[in-house]
């Protein structure tokens, strides 16, 4: 079976070649960081990608009434499919005494029973679709909300289908995504931890994207990604909204001059509004905050302002605490999902642990798509460095390596006080723990006092049934001990 992560950036960037990597002059790093770019391009954007997008336009231009229709059309094709070739879902009506045409709309899915993420892990081969050769399937780790890795099972058509709807939204604003000069703030590690001076930043040539690196920017190196930032000029920026936040508040707190960018799109964590008000303001431009979970749900904020769930990649329910009873409108509840994007390992009736309530669409609405309140349930809080830089990424990071632990949170006492609080898997083992640990001292550039503690069965929830992944006791706007 392939890995969906590249095998060139695995070999030279984040296991045994690191070292290799980290030793190339820039000029070659950018030169592997464009081959991964490469190929991950081709794994987007060739094949059924351009079908795809000009189904997207043409659903986007569908009455509300009309999206729902072929929902449900869509939706008894997805059943059939599982039915006759996924094991878990064959088994699954046969125990209940159920044929395909029993669902044949979204409101005949309250039949089926949730699957959860625990479900899914206890044997992830059940969830595979017979006809799509083993060969053909690759796979991904996402960190999810609940401190809980969860890998997810694809092939290059779904990956495809989930790009051409991103860049079919972006088309909203104007712009075609593929094509633009392109702005990063994320946290792949193309800019060696160990860099002292700039350029804190690495191009993709293949995709016409400036990478910044996430873990050097403060307040003493800021001026550098500023003056790259007006030279490259990009027309599209995205990333962690935390950090794009960040640098965004120091050219406002600097009152240097700054290209301003068409749009910003955000993911991967929350997108406060006084971010969307600063990155808005500053910038003047759009900002598109989208949020998608395994493939069975993508939200996305319009140009008008309006959350949408994207009807073509998903079916969203809200359900109560019980994960059975439908919530009122306009009520916040738990988000249970069904692909209609990926039948290699379809998710049904899948609860995400996010939450979000749905609102009734106004007849003037410009989008036939679903009007939602923004997600909840990405609760990571962003932890300060004792450098002055903020993470709003340490969860993400650090669930990818939780190797042997079920559940995971942090917990920040004091700038350089942290304990990792956890839930050991049956393969746990004390390494794991100390690989973690030495992770999280080299995002701070720092070593950290931190304090492991074991719980037996699960870590201690919020009165809303959510575990807090990351957890800061430390203000991220304090200014007593942090450079200025």
């Amino acid at each position: 079976m392939s890995s969906f992560r590249n095998r060139i950036f695995d070999s030279i960037v984040r296991n045994s070649g690191i070292n290799v990597y980290s030793g190339l002059p820039v000029f070659a790093q950018n030169i592997a960081v464009s081959l991964v770019g490469w190929q991950l391009r081709s794994f987007r954007f060739r094949g059924t990608y351009e079908t795809y997008q000009q189904e997207f336009r043409e659903l986007d231009q569908l009455s509300t009434t009309e999206l729902k229709a072929w929902q449900d059309e869509k939706l008894h094709e997805l059943i059939w499919d599982a039915y006759d070739n996924v094991p878990y879902y064959h088994d699954l009506f046969r125990s209940l005494k159920l044929t395909p045409d029993d669902i044949r709309s979204q409101e005949d899915l309250y039949k089926l029973p949730v699957v959860t993420k625990d479900i899914v892990k206890r044997d992830y081969t059940r969830f595979f679709n017979q006809r799509v050769p083993r060969s053909q399937i690759l796979n991904a780790y996402t960190a999810g909300t609940t401190g809980n890795p969860f890998r997810l099972y694809f092939n290059r058509d779904v990956l495809a289908h989930n790009y051409a709807m991103y860049h079919g939204v972006l088309e909203w604003f104007g712009v075609d995504w593929r094509s633009i000069r392109k702005a990063s703030f994320q946290v792949r590690k193309t800019t060696p931890l160990r860099q002292q001076r700039p350029p804190y930043w690495r191009r993709d040539s293949s995709n016409n994207t400036l990478q910044f690196s996430a873990w050097h920017l403060n307040q003493e190196t800021f001026p550098h990604y500023l003056e790259e930032f007006n030279r490259f000029r990009p027309e599209g920026v995205y990333g962690f909204p935390g950090i794009i936040f960040q640098f965004v508040d120091f050219i406002h707190r600097t009152g240097k001059s700054t290209h301003k960018p068409t749009v910003v799109y955000t993911t991967s964590d929350r997108l406060l509004p006084s971010f969307r008000e600063h990155i808005e303001e500053v910038w003047d431009c759009h900002v598109c905050d989208m949020c998608s979970c395994d493939y069975a749900y993508f939200t996305t904020t319009s140009p008008e302002g309006t959350n949408h769930v994207i009807a073509p990649y998903g079916i969203v329910r809200v359900l109560d605490q019980d994960l059975v009873t439908p919530v009122s409108p306009r009520e916040m509840g738990n988000i249970v999902a069904t692909t209609l994007i990926n039948y290699v390992s379809p998710l049904i009736n899948y609860v995400t642990n996010d939450m979000i309530a749905l609102y009734a669409s106004p007849s003037d609405s410009k989008r036939p798509h679903p009007i939602a309140s923004p997600i909840l349930g990405r609760w990571d809080d962003m932890v300060v460095c004792p450098d002055g830089r903020i993470l709003a990424v340490v969860a993400d990071v650090l669930t990818k390596y939780a190797v042997g632990i079920r559940e995971l949170q942090v917990v920040q006492k004091d700038l350089l006080d942290f304990h990792i609080n956890y839930v050991p898997a049956p393969d746990f083992a004390p390494e794991y723990l100390e690989k973690m640990k030495r992770l999280l001292a080299d995002l701070l550039k720092a070593e950290p006092q931190i304090t492991t503690r074991a719980y037996q069965d699960r870590l201690p929830r919020t009165e809303g049934g959510k575990l807090r992944m990351v957890i800061s006791h430390v203000d991220p706007y304090r200014t007593e001990g942090l450079p200025l």
